[in-house]
This record gives structure tokens, C-alpha cells and sequence, in this order.
């Protein structure tokens, strides 16, 4: 069921129509192991190869991924245990320039997405699958869209979202 959004949040059906009908919490635990096996896969040119002026290259969209799950780690748990908590928007092309992931060495990207965002995914992964149907229920309010988001909505979204990335960091990286 598509989100009742602006055009802002629409990418967010986006998403949602990449899941499809797939477990998100499945589809979530092996973005890790898919994002280092490209990782291992490719040279830094690669990686900082920036496909058109304004656009990310695939380094800044796994840099965008960590960032996304520093984000829905907390707003998931802000949900669970704040009652209908307001959750705050990001500005995404913000935080990835401010990361300076384009600065760093292949060594420290590689520590920085293999152990970190694998370690942080893992802790979530953990949580989210032991959540019940009442905590997939809890609601909270996005600030920017004032659009109701439960956890499973938030879940369901973030997991779409890697998979939209995934794909474009491969068409990035090409074969």
C-alpha cells in the first residue's frame, strides 16, 4: 500500500515497491556481506567515480548507507519507546559531504564500511527480529512529511532503500 505523501517522500513508495513482498528484516541482514563482497570486488577509481556532476558516486552511497542506519537504528528505538515520538528528517547530500569519505584512504573506507556498518547492522538486526506485533504497530510522526511511519513501515522502507542502493552502487561499479 503506497504512502499518502508529496512529492518530497515519494521515493519512499519507491523503496516500498523494492521489497516488494520480501522479509525486511531478511532483506536487511545481508546488506553487509553483499556491501563487502563489492567491497573486495572493485578498485578505489571504481568507487570515487563520479557518474555526472551533482550526482554520488558509489563511495558516497555507501557512505549514505552507514549513515542511513546510524539514522533508523534510532528512530526505530526512539518509536518503540517514546509514545508517538516526532522523527527528524536528514539532509542526505549534507551528511555525505560532511563525512569526507572521498578523503579517506581505501584501508580506512574499507574498515569504515566492513566493521562498522556491519557491526551497527548486526546490533539492529538483532533487535528488530525480536520485536512482536505490537512493537511493529508503534507509530511515530515524520517531522518534515507529517506522515505516520510504524516500525514495520520504517523497516520495510529501510530495506527497500539498501536495495535501491545496492543496485546502483553495482550499475556504478559496473561488471
Amino acid at each position: 500500500m503506497p504512502l499518502d505523501v508529496d512529492d518530497r517522500y515519494a521515493f519512499w513508495n519507491g523503496q516500498l515497491e523494492k521489497l516488494g513482498a520480501d522479509d525486511p528484516i531478511e532483506v536487511l541482514a545481508t546488506t553487509p556481506a553483499r556491501l563487502g563482497a563489492l567491497a573486495a570486488s572493485r578498485d578505489d577509481a571504481a568507487w570515487r567515480r563520479v557518474p555526472a556532476p551533482g550526482k554520488w558516486s558509489a563511495l558516497a552511497i555507501a557512505s549514505h548507507l552507514l549513515d542511513i542506519e546510524w539514522v533508523f537504528g534510532f528512530r526505530v528505538r526512539t518509536v518503540l519507546w517514546d509514545d508517538r515520538p516526532r522523527l527528524i528528517g536528514m539532509d542526505h547530500d549534507a551528511w555525505v559531504e560532511g563525512q569526507r569519505d572521498h578523503d579517506a584512504t581505501p584501508a580506512e573506507r574499507a574498515a569504515t564500511f566492513a566493521a562498522t556498518f556491519a557491526a551497527v547492522r548486526d546490533a539492529n538486526v538483532r533487535l528488530w527480529r525480536r520485536l512482536g506485533p505490537g512493537d511493529l504497530a508503534r507509530v511515530g510522526i515524520h517531522d518534515d512529511a507529517d506522515v505516520e511511519l510504524t516500525v514495520d513501515l520504517l523497516l520495510r522502507i529501510q530495506a527497500g532503500h539498501d536495495r535501491w542502493h545496492l543496485e546502483r552502487i553495482e550499475a556504478l561499479l559496473g561488471p
